[in-house]
């Protein structure tokens, strides 16, 4: 609730005005759009809250469309952390398109690593993986 009444607050600064001014424009707006359509502002309020939350399921149901599709076309590939990143890294997958010949490279390269296999479910599947924190350098490579 904190949050939004933040959020509230800096688009109203952002415009100039301050939170009440803010707030009594929104309601003229609302109450000139509601007469506009010929209702009344509570019908018109609850029409708003309604398509936006069919727009939010909308969005929900894509979100879980695309992570079980990425789930399914490569459940054998491990999931790799990158440098300093404490959450995995989300890739776009389209679905029933084939794995990339470099990610299979890379796969079976970690693969063959003396690292620490560890078993997940995601998506109700059990996929292979691996976490690691930093990359260490190497000392062959020089910087400058």
């Amino acid at each position: 609730m904190q949050q939004m009444q933040a959020q509230f607050a800096a688009e109203a600064a952002k415009r100039g005005m301050t939170p009440q001014q803010f707030q009594q424009l929104q309601q003229q707006q609302i109450t000139a759009e509601a007469a506009k359509r010929g209702m009344p502002v509570e019908q018109y309020v609850a029409e708003l809250k309604a398509n936006i939350m069919k727009q939010h399921q909308a969005q929900q149901q894509q979100q879980q469309a695309q992570a079980q599709g990425s789930g399914q076309n490569h459940g054998n590939q491990p999931h790799v952390h990158g440098q300093g990143q404490s959450q995995p890294q989300q890739i776009a997958i389209k679905p029933g398109s084939p794995p990339a010949p470099e990610a299979l490279a890379v796969a079976k390269f970690l693969r063959s690593q003396d690292l620490k296999p560890r078993t997940c479910i995601y998506n109700g599947d059990r996929k292979d993986m691996f976490k690691g924190t930093s990359l260490k350098p190497y000392p062959h490579l020089s910087h400058p």
